[in-house]
């Protein structure tokens, strides 16, 4: 394989292969151990491990707070309190943007639709 024409993602998973067969590297990639067992928290962490550029701790340590997995980008069921509070203002503010006056407020027809939705989704399963 030519290494003039690779990516540099593509560099990074060759040296990391051959790392690999060489024993200088035992520890396992967040695709890896979500492929090789899937779990929703593994999902949400391959997803922010795979938006930031393939960076753990670019992941871990990512600033995008208008993103929905922010919270649980370290792949923890439950996030930390301080973090719940600083998304929540920027969530907030940035439905305050699109138009959404009052997000966290409900009306019956929103509560509705929500109490259908799922009670499909429990009958799906």
């Amino acid at each position: 394989m030519n290494q003039e024409n690779l990516t540099p993602l593509q560099k990074a998973q060759l040296k990391q292969k051959e790392m690999r067969q060489a024993g200088l590297l035992t520890t396992r990639s967040p695709l890896e151990k979500f492929v090789t067992n899937p779990r929703l928290g593994r999902a949400v962490k391959f997803f922010c491990y795979e938006c930031n550029g393939y960076s753990r701790s670019a992941a871990n340590n990512c600033e995008n707070k208008d993103c929905a997995l922010w919270l649980f980008r370290k792949g923890r069921s439950t996030p930390d309190a301080i973090e719940v509070e600083e998304w929540r203002q920027i969530y907030l503010n940035h439905m305050k943007n699109i138009g959404e006056e009052n997000p966290l407020q409900t009306n019956s027809t929103d509560d509705d639709s929500h109490e259908s939705f799922i009670e499909d989704d429990m009958q799906d399963e």
